[in-house]
């Protein structure tokens, strides 16, 4: 060896080791020896040899690599030692003599990452579903991580970071290979990887006292961090209750985590409602608790407006398939309390359909947020023990249907609330069903359902960012589609939305309303398929003298949604004691000519104070980007104000800005109307009420040509879209209903204004 490339090895090493002590420190593991080691490669003489001696005590495993990068020989510590759900870290020396550099492969145990793996549209179960996967679990304790992106330097002595996972207390047996081969082929039959005998001790257990602003115990949102940025439990190692696919979890008021001893952050909260808090916290050798309390800045239950998100599945999408069929009702109301919830709709669907449609009562149900499937806990070493509390009655669940995964999902995808029967007649699965919407529509309102469509703003892009526009969408997706056939058959309520960008929304929705006809909008989250980061993403706000609690629950709810002071959006706006100084009936308000109109109302929102803050970045998303809906992006400049619009047909006519801190705010309109026509209220994009229908001097309201004309050539649209995929034998009883729809769209637009 040439002393230059000597010293390019003692310069490649020195750079490694100084990163591998960056990452220790971070995850509060520092290792002894490692600042020796360093400085021993400082030393333009320095024997390459003599730093291995002074890590020996960390390095689990030592790995020659062929010209190839291959690995031909590894020997391995027969004893490691670990702590029970946290990280471990040690280190693997690569001994690289032809200094190969590239990207380090490596077979590390990866924990129940073989769940991740689901059929998003398998309506029977596959073959893993009808195995005991208990067996599966157990046997998957471990999981080593390659920290970072450490590749081959090119140096011939390497230390490479790597972190253990050990799920339980006790011995354990598992293996490690790494090669710079060509991924997964790089283990060829050889000497490529080493086994361990692992020791773990047990973790410290962590009493969580967080209780609500009023000093009742609750359900939350929790995020625990280590300084590494590592979240617990790992997601790798989660079953329900705990989603693979978030950083947070839910726990109740005397629920227990368990964490090794270490420095930690949590974030408390429980949904928009309520502020985050972060708590820095030490775990130390001793039993310890987690206190917190939580900050609510905005009590909607105060002034009778009640919370829903009623588009949730528990099955499909982000949801696992394996070792489940999706999750259970005592996971998913233990989500729906953590987010300050009141109602939460569950849809079955096309994923899972037979195994969930189970949970279809009829009626609302608040269960005990137990932990489903006791052997496959026990199996996934779960030590924890569900518990009730004071909060929990004020949240209930009810199991309805979307119709998405069915013949007709080409239409748009109609969300069917409040069913008594969820099977169409003459079916025994969901092939069997229409294939296109009206039929279905008919049918569930017959037995006294509310109905719409799901994600109105999915397929209906384009260029225009105006609201209103004129241009006609493509409908090339499973958006508004067929509600604007339907609506005109009188057979839906509403369109679900707070999910895509508000033009692609709201658009549709102003020209159906201009057009005459009376139709509701709600907030909503498809959770976990447009959104998978929670429930109630997209949410409802309903006026209610009467809380929706016991089996009636969802059924009080729905009653309220007509109502014009109902509201929908992100749930970090708010409107309160809507009023309007006009005569009220069953229709809706009116004046004389010449009158003057009042509205009035009281309005709350939250904004961060600190306008550069990481929440504050939303607001530079492009407008499409997710999340869409969200107060940062009505954020006034710098400012910690917002805008509150009122508008008359769509576009606005009054407006006032409120300052966003969480306080009270009395807003009021004066305006005059010169016709007929529907207000509303809005903070766009993050708060937006129903219509008030207003009549001026006993006039009805006449439609608006160009909206309605809108609405007709967008039928026609739609029908060369969509018509060439409805079944052959419903296609001529669909072109008939799509064309009463589009005629009488253009009989409003020549009796319009």
């Amino acid at each position: 060896m040439t002393t230059e490339s000597h010293q390019d090895d003692l310069r490649l090493l020195r750079t490694n080791l100084e990163w591998v002590s960056r990452q220790l420190a971070l995850a509060g593991e520092p290792f002894v020896g490692l600042a020796e080691a360093t400085a021993i490669a400082d030393q333009e003489s320095a024997d390459l040899a003599a730093i291995s001696a002074v890590l020996a005590d960390h390095v689990i495993m030592s790995v020659e690599l062929d010209r190839s990068g291959f690995a031909r020989s590894t020997e391995s510590k027969k004893r490691v030692e670990t702590v029970t759900g946290g990280w471990s870290h040690y280190l693997v020396e690569v001994l690289n003599p032809t200094s190969a550099v590239g990207r380090l492969w490596s077979n590390l145990p990866d924990g129940l990452a073989f769940m991740t793996a689901r059929e998003s549209h398998a309506i029977v179960p596959a073959l893993y579903d009808m195995l005991d996967n208990a067996p599966m679990i157990r046997g998957e304790g471990v999981m080593f991580e390659i920290v970072g992106d450490q590749v081959l330097t090119g140096a011939r002595r390497q230390f490479v970071l790597v972190a253990i996972f050990t799920r339980d207390e006790g011995p354990a047996t598992t293996y490690l290979a790494i090669s710079a081969g060509d991924g997964f082929f790089g283990f060829h039959v050889g000497h490529q990887g080493a086994s361990f005998e692992l020791e773990a001790r047990a973790s410290i257990p962590v009493t969580l006292e967080v209780r609500d602003t009023n000093g009742a115990s609750c359900t939350f949102r929790l995020t625990i961090k280590d300084g590494a940025g590592r979240v617990f439990p790992p997601r790798k190692m989660r079953i329900a209750p705990d989603m693979f696919f978030h950083d947070h979890i839910y726990r109740s008021t005397g629920e227990v985590v368990f964490l090794p001893p270490g420095t930690y952050t949590a974030t408390v909260t429980r949904g928009p409602e309520y502020l985050c808090q972060q708590i820095e916290f030490v775990v130390a050798d001793t039993p310890r608790s987690l206190e917190a309390t939580l900050i609510r800045w905005v009590t909607p239950s105060d002034d009778s407006y009640y919370s829903g998100d009623m588009h949730i599945h528990a099955a499909g999408c982000s949801h696992y398939s394996l070792p489940t069929e999706g999750v259970s009702p005592e996971t998913i109301i233990r989500h729906v309390r953590g987010e300050a919830i009141d109602v939460g709709g569950v849809l079955n669907w096309g994923p899972c359909y037979h195994y969930q449609k189970q949970f279809f009562t009829g009626s609302s149900i608040s269960p005990f947020a137990g932990l489903e499937h006791p052997s496959l806990q026990e199996a996934n070493g779960v030590r924890w023990e569900a518990t009730a509390t004071d909060r929990d009655a004020e949240s209930v669940l009810r199991y309805d249907l979307e119709v998405s995964g069915f013949p007709s999902g080409h239409s748009g995808h109609p969300v069917l609330l409040g069913l008594t029967d969820p099977e169409y007649p003459s079916t025994s699965s969901p092939k069997d069903w229409p294939s296109w919407n009206l039929p279905i529509m008919q049918w569930a309102r017959a037995q006294g359902a509310i109905t719409g469509y799901a994600h109105c703003g999915i397929g209906m892009g384009v260029e225009s960012d105006d609201l209103p526009n004129w241009e006609i969408p493509g409908f090339a997706s499973v958006g508004l589609n067929e509600a604007l056939v339907d609506v005109v058959h009188g057979a839906i309520d509403f369109i679900g939305s707070a999910q895509e960008y508000p033009v692609y929304e709201l658009n549709s929705w102003y020209h159906i309303l201009n057009a005459g006809f009376d139709l509701i909008m709600m907030g909503e989250t498809d959770y976990p398929c447009l959104f998978d980061e929670r429930v109630g993403v997209g949410r409802t706000y309903v006026p209610s003298g009467t809380a929706p609690r016991g089996d009636r629950g969802a059924e009080i709810y729905l009653a309220g949604i007509r109502d014009p002071r109902t509201y929908f959006g992100d749930g970090r706006s708010h409107f309160s004691q809507i009023q309007l100084n006009a005569k009220q009936s069953a229709s809706g308000w009116s004046i004389a000519k010449g009158e003057s109109l009042r509205v009035s109302a009281v309005v709350r929102a939250w904004i961060d104070e600190d306008p550069a803050s990481e929440v504050a970045s939303i607001r530079h998303l492009p407008p499409y980007a997710g999340p869409a809906w969200h107060i940062e992006r009505a954020r006034v400049g710098d400012s910690r104000h917002v805008t509150v619009e009122l508008i008359e047909n769509g576009l606005p006519i009054a407006q006032t800005t409120v300052l966003a801190n969480g306080q009270p705010q009395a807003i009021t309109f004066d305006v005059e109307l010169s016709e007929s026509g529907w207000l509303a209220l809005r903070i766009l994009p993050s708060a937006h009420t129903q219509a008030f229908h207003i009549t001026v001097a006993d006039a009805p309201a006449r439609p608006i040509r160009t909206s309605a004309e809108w609405c007709a050539n967008a039928v026609d649209r739609l029908w060369a879209e969509v018509g060439k995929f409805i079944a052959q034998h419903e296609r001529e009883e669909a072109k008939i209903a799509y064309a009463q729809a589009s005629d009488e769209y253009r009989r409003r637009a020549a009796e319009g204004r």
